[in-house]
């Protein structure tokens, strides 16, 4: 689990806790405690705004309840709706087994936003749901690259060798002809 997804998880459980323990306590005769016993939505809301990666929180019931500028820019939502179907997939597939998720999904629609990574997990016992969605299409296209690099240095490199094998045995079969190893020994150098 990542730090960020840690913490935000780290952040409503620890709220939730808090809440219990402080309705369930007895009343001290000091008073109500001065500490709100919910984490205030704007502090979370603050939160979300400051990751680069995009977040969303949905209720139990798949309702997004919070999603930040990044999210909204990544078209991750319409609404209180996930706007991606792969994304509703990947929340059912976490309700249903309970275990943090991390998948890389291409994206629908044009050539600006090709791919993400998602990382799912459930917060707490509270039934929400959080998405951090980061967009790797510049990792994608910078392997792309080297892969391409790597093809094109390989299918260069093998035409010289291939002349260069051809001229060593050449000279292997000329071992008794003293000219022909010079001539094809020249041909190698150059």
């Amino acid at each position: 689990m990542t730090p960020v997804l840690a913490l935000l998880v780290g952040a409503l459980v620890g709220a939730a806790v808090a809440w219990v323990v402080l309705r369930h306590r007895a009343p001290s005769a000091a008073g109500p405690p001065e500490l709100s016993p919910a984490l205030p939505p704007r502090v979370l809301e603050e939160a979300l705004s400051t990751l680069a990666a995009g977040a969303v929180v949905l209720d139990g019931r798949d309702r997004v309840v919070l999603a930040n500028h990044t999210a909204e820019d990544l078209k991750l939502v319409r609404g209180r709706a996930l706007a991606i179907p792969a994304l509703g997939r990947l929340v059912a597939d976490l309700r249903r087994t309970g275990l943090p998720a991390e998948v890389e999904l291409d994206m629908p629609g044009g050539p600006d936003l090709a791919a993400v990574r998602v990382r799912a997990a459930l917060a707490g016992t509270t039934g929400h749901a959080v998405l951090l969605v980061d967009d790797i299409t510049e990792a994608r296209r910078v392997e792309a690259v080297r892969r391409d690099f790597v093809a094109n240095v390989s299918h260069e490199l093998k035409t010289p060798v291939g002349a260069l094998a051809l001229l060593a045995e050449a000279i292997h079969d000329g071992e008794g002809d003293a000219e022909t190893v010079r001539r094809f020994a020249g041909r190698m150098v150059h």
